[in-house]
């Protein structure tokens, strides 16, 4: 079902000492582009050369997401009077490449003349779909994992939490992946002092675990299980995607970062080589590719019977992505394999 949003945001344009003059035809001129989960499409108006309102007229992406996303971005458009400099919204990356793109086609109308550097077709990178391929195989994968951790409350009482990695991946006539897209919900008891971590505190009528207030980084009481609250932090939960820099593992380059590039280097193998690549490239002690400047005995010894080129894979790997492919904060690799268990064929060609 179609989604218009009648949100307008209008600003007082001022005089920026380091502003680019850009000649702009006056008007109201649309744009669209892709988000997330649709359709995005807004409309600029034009004024005396200047950026004076942006209108997004549809949108399909969650609601949650895509509002604070559109605020953001409008507001620094409209300052730039156009898109040079202005980044993606962190935790909303699909969404805000959405919204740059159909700005840039609505200015492109007012005569920017703004170009556009379009990704590469897929025939163009790692995970070529063969020529003369006719079928390709779609598949929805999953891996649950429990976890005892991380780490305890302020009081000694065990923290608790379960992984669920998702895997929608493409796969081509010899179990390629031609393409793929992963996400995963983190989950833990309500003891954890982690903000940003999704909870689950028990089912309705169940008697209350430990709560950890953030603020205060210590036990305050116990959770509240009556059912509405339940229904709200469950009906509240987000995924490590949508969780985005707030999830706190590394500030320049968080889960979703990591996992994208991951999703690159995954295209073109099968499950079976990202197994074997696991097992040769990785540590046995935490599932991490192994960097060349570690200094723990086990890894150095497993580093060092990689041959150069080997190692410059690996230095090629870990220059985007140290996060485990299976470990207790999930079983990527796994998800993998179902996806690839439960593909079905999906024609693409004559």
């Amino acid at each position: 079902m179609r989604k218009t949003f009648s949100l307008v945001l209008a600003v007082l344009v001022v005089a920026v000492a380091c502003a680019i003059a850009l000649a702009y035809t006056d008007g109201a001129f649309l744009g669209e582009a892709d988000g997330y989960l649709g359709k995005i499409r807004l409309e600029l108006t034009i004024d005396k050369g200047s950026i004076k309102t942006i209108k997004a007229l549809e949108y399909h992406d969650t609601e949650a997401i895509f509002v604070p996303a559109f605020q953001d971005l409008s507001a620094r458009i409209i300052k730039a009077n156009g898109v040079s400099g202005v980044d993606t919204v962190s935790g909303a990356t699909y969404s805000s490449k959405g919204i740059l793109l159909a700005a840039t086609e609505a200015l492109n109308k007012a005569g920017a003349g703004i170009t556009v550097a379009t990704e590469k077709p897929k025939e163009a990178v790692k995970s070529a779909i063969p020529a003369g391929e006719k079928a390709v195989y779609k598949g929805l994968g999953k891996s649950v994992t429990f976890r005892v951790g991380p780490g305890k409350d302020s009081e000694g009482v065990q923290v608790y939490s379960f992984n669920i990695v998702m895997a929608s991946v493409l796969f081509d006539s010899a179990g390629r992946i031609v393409d793929c897209f992963v996400d995963m919900y983190e989950v833990s008891t309500p003891n954890y002092d982690g903000e940003s971590m999704p909870h689950f505190s028990g089912w309705p009528g169940t008697p209350g675990y430990n709560y950890t207030d953030h603020a205060a980084e210590k036990v305050t009481g116990k959770s509240d299980n009556a059912e509405a609250k339940i229904a709200a932090e469950v009906n509240g939960w987000l995924s490590k995607r949508q969780r985005g820099d707030s999830y706190g593992m590394n500030a320049a380059n968080e889960w979703y970062k990591q996992m994208d590039a991951y999703q690159e280097f995954f295209k073109g193998k099968t499950v079976d080589e990202l197994n074997k690549f696991f097992a040769k490239y990785c540590s046995d002690r935490n599932g991490r590719p192994i960097k060349a400047n570690t200094t723990n005995a086990q890894d150095l010894a497993k580093f060092n019977l990689l041959t150069d080129a080997e190692k410059a894979l690996l230095a090629d790997v870990v220059a985007t992505a140290t996060m485990s492919l299976n470990d207790a904060h999930g079983n990527i690799l796994a998800a993998l394999l179902d996806a690839y268990n439960n593909r079905k064929e999906i024609t693409v060609g004559k």
